[in-house]
């Protein structure tokens, strides 16, 4: 028969049965003892003298036994044992019911959703409690959603708030929602405690691999089986098909992160087929662009051979800002996965400031003319490129900060050091600051490049921002028949992609007859991007602070005999690494849930307020304090919208987790898992089997009616036992 403490902290209070003896002993000291011949004849005899002595010490023992009592008074004490439902009763509880809140829940069957039946159901639980008891209702998705936030014994009140639940969305971190239904628990005041969830049985989020693990991070928090509440789950749609049939659309992707205006823009998403046999009648799925219509996309009927269906459009914007695409796939019974969004940033030129290496200030030619003339062509009235060459001896970090024209927002997005030999300290330190900035460094290595300057002091063993060490130089530029070549098959990355099936012309026919040799031996996150046929990389790419780098092995500038900028495919090349690199920033409008939205206006504005609109439609007036403005409630999925002060919109997108379409249902082995680290959840698929358990003779006996009676006892024994050795030794 366990003993518990609601409040077992109070323990700590035990220490005041001290406060009695010190005293005595202190007060015993007050007192200085002189012999007066006199006092022989009024002396106690040793017996009378042992009796007073013991009755001091009896009526210490009863002061320090009423603090101890009073202290485990405060600390809630209760004894559990299945015997005790046999005459305690059914007690006072608190009780907190979880509420799945992913978009999972939306699944409609017999048109009722998942989540319908999870409020029926909680309306049920809520009324068959009984006055005095606490209930407390959460929302569970990625962060907790309160609508009855603390333990309240105010039922209708709780029945009320039920009807301001949001829908579904997005996917549910139960590790979290338990260890926060287990904290509202530990603030209540009863010993019998419950944790009900209503889910609908999925297995994801539950007891995948990684839910599993927090599981066991979780379990020592609830390895205490007298005060850890019981966990009941009750799965609300039991009745699923274990091989539901849905499709899915998965994220949208693009080329070209950041836009020119009126040039083309790729976008590509997959539908994505879950359960279900048999063929499937086509589909339909329709484009917007800022919420007005911009096509639709015919799907084919999909067999059973088809899991996943690529898809892709094109559009052109014409005006430059912030602009939203959405794809919307036809209704089906899970509408949560039908829809996704992707925020672009569109500019009228992308900026972009060459450095070259040439340290003359004014040469007739440079090796950094043909990146420019393939950025922007003298003879395009409106290129999409806005470039501005300086040389390396004029490059300092003032450059980096300030617009590269009259037009405010004309910042260098991408810097690249064209064949550079080295750069000063404070050129170092300026680049590892932009790039600090989600901003985007290409570097090219050609005949000044000094390998030992780059390899000490931009590499540094791996830990500095360049992608990948220079060895050597390698080949021979009078060796035409055998200089290297890149490698289609290596063109998985989004900068080369488009030259993967490229036949005459494209990137596979360009010839180095010379490079540098480059090694990521020993790096982490440097990735060859594409490769040239001698095993060695041509493009390796590095995530570097917030910013990106590639590393060219050629300079890119004709020098060694190479034919490259004579090929077709050397201008789409140039402008897909630019662009690649300038797309870092775009990680600003396309956030993961949780991660802080940033918003920085291009024009000067000065500080005051803004306007948001929440993906639930819901728009609040904000207060800015300094800029950037950094907003960090965006667990919810969806479209996030910043007005600035002339009622521009911003838009930012949290797309939703795909992987809550697969509604494949838990096995008798993923709860055998779970209830490896939680032994106390018990699973109920008939909402009366759960009513029938928690309405239950309670196990759980509170003893604060006992150790009240024992203090009041307590006390009326010291002061009569007191009142009494006053009266005796006054006489």
């Amino acid at each position: 028969m366990p003993l518990g403490f609601l409040h077992a902290a109070m323990l700590f209070g035990l220490i005041t049965v001290l406060i009695p003896p010190i005293i005595h002993f202190l007060s015993r000291r007050r007192y200085q003892v002189v012999d007066w011949g006199a006092m022989q004849f009024l002396r106690l005899s040793d017996r009378r003298r042992q009796r007073v002595a013991f009755e001091d010490w009896l009526l210490m023992l009863l002061r320090m036994a009423l603090l101890a009592v009073i202290v485990l008074l405060l600390a809630a004490p209760f004894i559990s044992h299945s015997a005790l439902a046999r005459w305690s009763g059914r007690g006072p509880r608190d009780v907190v019911i979880l509420i799945d809140g992913s978009y999972s829940m939306g699944f409609r069957r017999d048109d009722q959703s998942a989540h319908d039946r999870a409020l029926n159901q909680v309306r049920r639980l809520v009324q068959e409690l009984r006055p005095g008891d606490g209930v407390a209702i959460l929302q569970a998705k990625r962060h907790i959603v309160p609508i009855v936030p603390s333990l309240s014994t105010d039922l209708s009140k709780a029945l009320t708030a039920l009807e301001a639940i949001p829908a579904p969305s997005g996917s549910v971190d139960w590790p979290h929602a338990i260890q926060t239904a287990a904290d509202i628990l530990a603030q209540g005041q009863r010993a019998e405690r419950d944790i009900i969830i209503l889910s609908d049985g999925q297995r994801y989020s539950w007891a995948d691999d990684s839910t599993l693990l927090r599981w066991e991070l979780l379990a020592p928090r609830f390895s205490q089986q007298a005060t850890s509440p019981r966990i009941w789950y009750a799965n609300v749609d039991a009745d699923r098909p274990a091989d539901v049939t849905n499709d899915s659309l998965q994220p949208i992707r693009t080329n070209r992160p950041v836009a020119a205006v009126n040039r083309e823009v790729t976008f590509r998403a997959t539908v994505t087929r879950h359960g279900g046999k048999g063929d499937r009648a086509a589909r339909q799925i329709r484009v917007k662009v800022d919420g007005r219509p911009a096509g639709e996309i015919a799907l084919p009927a999909l067999g059973d051979d088809r899991e996943q269906i690529p898809i892709s459009f094109t559009h052109r914007f014409a005006t430059p800002g912030s602009h939203l695409v959405t794809l919307t796939l036809d209704d089906d019974p899970l509408p949560g996965d039908n829809q996704q969004h992707f925020a672009i940033e569109v500019v009228r030129a992308l900026p972009v400031l060459l450095v070259d290496g040439d340290e003359r200030p004014n040469p007739p030619t440079r090796g950094s003319d043909f990146l420019r003339d393939a950025l922007a062509p003298r003879r395009d009235p409106n290129p999409a490129l806005l470039v501005r060459v300086i040389p390396i001896t004029a490059f300092d970090e003032s450059y980096l900060n300030r617009d590269l024209s009259d037009e405010p927002g004309t910042v260098p997005r991408v810097v690249v050091l064209c064949n550079v030999a080295q750069l000063s300290a404070h050129q170092q330190e300026a680049i590892e600051r932009y790039l600090a900035e989600r901003s985007g460094v290409f570097v090219t290595c050609g005949s000044r490049t000094d390998a030992a300057f780059f390899n000490d002091q931009m590499f540094r063993n791996a830990q500095g921002w360049l992608p990948a060490r220079l060895v050597e130089t390698a080949g021979d530029e009078d060796d035409l028949p055998r200089a290297s070549r890149p490698v289609p098959a290596s063109f998985f990355h989004p900068a080369v992609e488009i030259f993967r099936d490229v036949g005459i012309g494209g990137l596979a026919d360009a010839l180095f007859p010379k490079y540098w040799r480059l090694s990521i031996t020993g790096t982490n996150s440097s990735v060859p991007i594409a490769m040239l046929t001698g095993g060695d990389p041509f493009l390796v790419e590095k995530p570097y602070q917030s910013g990106r780098v590639i590393l060219s092995a050629v300079p890119l500038d004709g020098s060694w005999r190479s034919n490259l900028t004579e090929l077709p495919a050397f201008v789409p090349l140039v402008h897909e690494v630019i662009f690649y690199l300038a797309g870092g920033r775009a990680g600003e409008r396309n956030l993961s849930p949780g991660q802080p939205l940033r918003f920085q206006p291009l024009h000067d504005s000065p500080w005051g307020e803004l306007r948001l609109r929440r993906p639930d439609g819901i728009e609040s007036v904000l207060p800015v304090e300094n800029w950037p403005f950094v907003y960090d409630d965006t667990h919810e999925p969806g479209v996030y919208i910043v007005f600035d002060r002339r009622d521009n919109p911003t838009y930012f997108v949290v797309p939703t987790d795909s992987r809550e379409s697969q509604l494949a249902p838990m096995s008798d082995e993923d709860r055998s898992k779970v209830a490896k680290w939680l032994p106390q959840i018990r699973y109920v698929t008939d909402i009366q089997d759960l009513v029938a358990g928690l309405m239950e003779r309670t196990h759980n006996v509170e003893l604060w009616l006992p150790a009240l009676l024992l203090a009041c006892a307590l006390v009326f024994a010291e002061v009569a036992f007191t009142r009494r050795l006053a009266q005796r030794r006054a006489v």
